[in-house]
């Protein structure tokens, strides 16, 4: 790539030749300079950095030395791919991975930083997309009041469990805790025995039927419904699929000593 640039300066100093930094060659070269009309995109794993420091901590230093190296105007391409991805490949339904805060924190630091254009690779959620291009047009804007304002305007009557609604999935999603100490990826019982389990899924379900008593409007029903169908019935299905795979469950035989009678408890 550099010496493409430096022949491509000879005969046109101001174009740039352009490179994503990529699986082996992710990390910066440390016995080269970059020409400066090479124009690098670092490839970040984004959709990682609330479940998993270690890929977070990995990708900040990666993304700094970039910073340090590169001298021609610099892009990104953000990874936004997983667990989405992984399970429509294997067959399964993810519990959604909502995490609107960390990527809008991401978002301001790469506009501070000087980063030209992102490339998100990848599915975010209705609110999460619409949050990064406000973002993208006014950095300083609370994340918080652009959230609370969508939720008021979109919802209507039905705002407060909605909002509560996608609290909680992203404060699951987003808590690192939640995760399993060796969580290298997406996976089915992960989803559904360490992030969706039983008793948040009774609460969501609630919140989620409370929305639909409360939308007074055709439009609002309508948007409710839109929901109902994106998260929670993409969610109910998804767990309902997994716990079908499961093993039924053993009968335990329990030997009374009084009279050497087996008794069968299930």
């Amino acid at each position: 790539m550099n010496a493409v640039a430096r022949q491509v300066r000879k005969t046109h100093p101001d174009r740039y030749i352009a490179t994503l930094a990529y699986w082996l060659y992710a990390y910066p070269p440390r016995t080269m300079d970059i020409e400066p009309n090479v124009s690098v995109s670092p490839c970040l794993l984004v959709c990682y950095y609330p479940s998993h420091p270690g890929m977070r901590n990995n990708d900040t230093k990666l993304y700094q030395e970039w910073l340090r190296k590169a001298r021609g105007p610099m892009f990104l391409w953000v990874y936004y791919h997983h667990p989405m991805e992984a399970a429509l490949i294997q067959g399964w339904k993810c519990f959604p991975n909502v995490m609107v805060h960390a990527s809008a924190r991401a978002a301001q630091r790469f506009v501070a930083d000087g980063i030209r254009g992102v490339f998100l690779c990848g599915e975010r959620d209705q609110l999460e997309y619409y949050v990064l291009m406000k973002l993208r047009d006014n950095p300083r804007q609370d994340v918080n009041r652009i959230m609370d304002e969508f939720f008021k305007i979109y919802f209507g009557a039905a705002v407060a469990p909605m909002r509560e609604f996608y609290r909680r999935i992203e404060a699951v999603a987003c808590n690192p805790e939640d995760y399993p100490p060796d969580y290298q990826g997406p996976a089915e019982r992960i989803a559904w025995e360490h992030l969706g389990t039983a008793r948040r899924m009774e609460k969501l379900g609630a919140l989620m039927a409370e929305a639909q008593r409360l939308a007074a409007t055709d439009l609002e029903k309508r948007r409710a419904a839109l929901w109902y169908e994106g998260f929670w019935q993409w969610m109910a299905e998804g767990r309902a699929q997994y716990l079908r795979k499961q093993p039924a469950p053993i009968e335990k035989a329990k030997t009374s000593q009084r009279t050497g009678d087996v008794c069968h408890i299930p």
